[in-house]
């Protein structure tokens, strides 16, 4: 789904677990933000710009997504996606970085509870 969903939601907790970001929602739910691996590629949480307090206990204003065009070099493929998510009180901005010697999508997905392969 797209991390437009969290528009107007207000995130109650939001934790960073191994490579991804669990929110948890003042409607009780529950969302990742992570990549669903379907084989060889490898999609790592690079960095958290700003703190994730930030964005939680006020409505979400802003959550967009941009992601570069797959990069090919020599036999691996690479792609960066970041993620803005803000309130009023700040603006965090996550980014993943993906590579795959294969033709495996590389994308960063919000998941609802439930929707990753773990």
């Amino acid at each position: 789904m797209p991390v437009s969903s969290l528009l107007g939601k207000t995130i109650l907790r939001a934790e960073h677990i191994d490579d991804e970001v669990k929110f948890i929602t003042s409607d009780g739910k529950i969302f990742f933000l992570g990549h669903s691996r379907i084989g060889t590629e490898t999609v790592l949480l690079d960095k958290i710009s700003g703190s994730l307090q930030d964005i939680c206990e006020e409505p979400i204003i802003e959550a967009t997504c941009e992601a570069s065009p797959p990069r090919k070099l020599a036999l691996v493929a690479t792609q960066w996606t970041f993620f803005k998510i803000a309130t009023m009180q700040g603006l965090v901005t996550i980014s993943f970085f993906g590579e795959t010697f294969g033709k495996e999508p590389l994308g960063v997905d919000l998941m609802e509870e439930g929707g990753f392969a773990r």
